[in-house]
């Protein structure tokens, strides 16, 4: 899921929506983690408090971090342009459902006990209007996957889904954009204050050098690493996943 505004060009690190929709039928989903992400269980009393409460998941695909939360009894929302992964979502971890069309959205897929709730829509028609706000935004690997054209509107859009206690969530990659246009693009420190920093508190709340992931990466026979975006990234000198914790002002 990227966005309305911009044109098509892979080379510049591009995407429109049909791309991610090719991705996702294509099997081209590297960027789908098949596991929760260890972040939730290291860190879940800081997000929760220990009490239940409403997330809110852009670009969500099929993310286990969503099946993670709604076992331990949260309700959650989610939007990704790619149907496909919706579908999957449910069928995969045998969760019923309904679905509904939303007009001049999209499609609405939700589970009996309505606790999870999941648009296939484009993310930039995702107003408090149509899905209301939420206690907290799970953005996993969400923004670096956006156009980075439309990185104001992204924030501008998901800050108006936060209700004023809110906690935004926000994990980025940085590395030498020069060894690959995107996505996912490089959102070094700076980046993140200049986008959040006037109209939020920032905290870096996690930290990592991840270059070892590539020593567990499927590879081809002559050893070189199979997906290309793994493999461009293998190339930059550095490699870094962040958490940051976002609130308003």
């Amino acid at each position: 899921m990227t966005s309305k505004i911009c044109d098509t060009n892979f080379d510049e690190g591009i995407w429109h929506n049909n791309k991610w929709i090719e991705s996702w039928s294509s099997g081209d989903t590297g960027f789908h983690m098949t596991f929760t992400d260890p972040f939730l269980d290291k860190n879940e009393a800081d997000i929760f408090g220990g009490k239940t409460k409403s997330i809110f998941a852009p670009l969500c695909g099929k993310s286990l971090d969503m099946l993670w939360m709604y076992n331990k009894g949260h309700s959650v929302c989610g939007v990704d342009i790619a149907e496909q992964a919706v579908q999957e979502f449910f069928d995969e971890n045998n969760i019923e459902k309904n679905i509904d069309k939303v007009d001049n959205i999209g499609v609405l897929y939700k589970s009996k006990d309505e606790r999870i709730k999941l648009y296939v829509a484009d993310l930039f028609d995702m107003l408090p209007s149509v899905c209301g706000q939420f206690d907290v935004i799970w953005d996993s690997k969400s923004l670096v996957a956006i156009n980075v054209a439309d990185h104001n509107l992204y924030r501008d859009v998901l800050l108006g889904l936060m209700k004023p206690d809110s906690l935004y969530y926000l994990n980025t990659l940085d590395y030498d954009s020069k060894v690959w246009p995107g996505p996912p693009h490089s959102l070094p420190d700076e980046k993140v204050m200049e986008l959040y920093g006037d109209r939020c508190t920032v905290n870096l709340m996690e930290e990592a050098d991840a270059t070892q992931m590539f020593k567990k990466l499927p590879r081809d026979e002559d050893g070189t690493i199979s997906d290309p975006t793994f493999r461009a990234l293998s190339t930059s000198p550095y490699l870094y996943t962040r958490w940051y914790r976002i609130k308003l002002k």
